[in-house]
């Protein structure tokens, strides 16, 4: 019974710790990542706004990619103690192909707005669009941050301006009939945002974060 015991401690050490271990790193690199993606739409949104700088966003981005990169080793290692274990392994990567989906979609909405600030700074319509929308983003990255640390009961908040932006049929018939418009490719990059957002509060439910839907 001893030698029984022995064995399973020594198996429980070897296989469960590692993997908490691993999970906890893989944690607090996810939200270094995430808070990188937060401060990279601050960025944009002050490009907007006409308060921000290219350089703010180029530093951004070389930000996001150190973080997103350094992921990497810890990906290897859960994927096989996951595999070893035999179990979460399909939510594991179901969370990396999401947090590849921001990282995407991060680097387009910088690339989409630094052309088209100048017509984001001459619209009051989009600019408050652009505007919200990074606001609920951004607080709901804050809000996996917080759930990623440790803090229970987060919650994140449905993406309901893709309805506010869907019903304006003027402006997305400007997308769909002038596509090289200025206003077409502010309009994108808006839509962009959004999808980043989405993309947040998918995450944030394979986290186990509830979704609310506000006004």
């Amino acid at each position: 019974g001893t030698f029984v015991g022995c064995t399973l401690g020594i198996l429980v050490a070897l296989l469960v710790f590692p993997v908490a271990r691993t999970g906890h790193l893989f944690a607090r690199r996810t939200i270094d990542l995430l808070r990188c993606i937060a401060e990279q739409i601050g960025n944009c949104t002050r490009l907007v706004s006409g308060e921000g700088a290219e350089n703010d966003l180029a530093a951004g981005a070389h930000a996001i990619e150190t973080h997103f990169h350094g992921l990497a080793s810890e990906v290897v290692a859960l994927r096989y103690e996951a595999g070893v274990l035999q179990r979460n392994r399909h939510r594991l990567e179901r969370q990396l192909a999401l947090l590849a989906a921001l990282h995407s979609s991060t680097r387009q909405l910088a690339s989409l707005t630094v052309p088209n600030r100048r017509t984001f700074t001459t619209d009051p319509t989009l600019r408050r669009l652009f505007h919200e929308a990074a606001t609920r983003t951004v607080g709901n990255v804050d809000a996996l941050c917080r759930l990623l640390a440790g803090t229970p009961h987060q919650s994140v908040q449905a993406p309901a301006g893709v309805q506010i932006l869907t019903r304006d049929t003027s402006r997305l018939r400007i997308v769909l009939t002038a596509p090289d418009s200025p206003e077409a490719g502010a309009i994108e990059s808006l839509f962009t945002l959004l999808s980043l957002d989405m993309a947040v509060v998918e995450l944030g439910r394979e986290l186990g974060a509830p979704v609310v839907h506000r006004g």
